[in-house]
């Protein structure tokens, strides 16, 4: 999953419509993205910037086999289909290349277009699009496009393993929010990146610790082990906030859990602790820190 929001959240803006499908505002959530190489080959253009920007939008769309999207990603029609002549906002050839399974209450044929992709219309919930995509991505991964209450649902679900955000500092004030409702710590930051316009956040699902793992932290607790360096001698707040949100705590630890993206000084060039990283901030070339010196 890969998204863009704004500072307070939102995926889209307020007043979504034909005229304005991501709501008034809602293009400035992607100004970051229009310039890159990527996006410039997607829409069959030439040239692009690669830096920051093209490497996260790249890394989004590589490996992808099938994608999942809400009706409302799909076009602006409610209700019955209708003459069924609308096939979507992407024209003749759409960018995906691969099947996409829409999310609808109203049956639909399949509607086959240029350049390998296919929409396909499911009536049955997200288990059932889930299980479509499976099926026809194969060993390629499944991404979940939006709109904002598709994704929401396939978060809440526990189905969606990577999330990439790109936080744009704009305020819509109202419009489509995206995490409301959603487990936190179910997920960990594992990478920071401020560039120009935009800050990328990538997250994964958080795993078990295993017993081997937590054994060390309570062995910690008398000789405390330093996630940052793999040395002894470090309080035990290292070791424990550097996989606060990666673990599943025993009794022992209980009431240590904290966030690991809750940054601190220390923590920016990433570290390692029995197989696991806290996540790297990187800041794109010509970054400058607004903090008063």
């Amino acid at each position: 999953m890969s998204v863009a929001v704004s500072l307070d959240g939102y995926m889209a803006g307020p007043d979504q419509s034909l005229d304005a499908p991501l709501g008034v505002g809602g293009p400035r959530l992607h100004e970051w993205f229009y310039p890159t190489l990527t996006f410039r080959s997607m829409v069959g253009e030439e040239g692009g910037s690669t830096g920051v920007d093209d490497g996260f939008a790249k890394a989004a769309a590589a490996g992808v086999g099938a994608t999942i999207m809400g009706r409302n990603m799909f076009g602006p029609i409610r209700g019955d289909w209708g003459d069924e002549s609308w096939t979507g906002w992407w024209g003749d050839d759409p960018v995906y290349h691969h099947p996409v399974f829409v999310l609808t209450h109203h049956e639909r044929e399949p509607v086959v277009m240029k350049g390998g992709t296919t929409f396909h219309f499911v009536t049955g919930g997200i288990e059932d699009a889930l299980a479509q995509a499976r099926a026809a991505a194969g060993d390629a991964d499944i991404r979940i496009g939006g709109g904002a209450e598709t994704v929401r649902q396939y978060l809440q679900a526990g189905h969606v393993d990577t999330m990439h955000l790109a936080v744009v500092p704009v305020l819509f004030g109202r419009g489509a929010r995206l995490l409301d409702g959603v487990d936190s710590d179910g997920y960990v930051c594992t990478e920071l990146v401020s560039a120009e316009k935009v800050t990328h956040v990538r997250f994964e699902r958080a795993r078990p610790c295993t017993a081997e793992f937590d054994s060390r932290l309570v062995r910690s607790m008398i000789e405390p082990v330093s996630c940052r360096t793999g040395r002894w001698g470090a309080r035990m707040d290292d070791a424990v906030r550097a996989h606060a949100d990666d673990i599943a705590p025993s009794p022992e630890l209980s009431g240590r859990r904290g966030k690991l993206c809750g940054w601190s000084g220390g923590w920016g060039g990433g570290s390692a602790c029995c197989g696991r990283r806290s996540p790297p901030v990187r800041r794109a070339p010509g970054w400058r820190s607004t903090r008063s010196r």
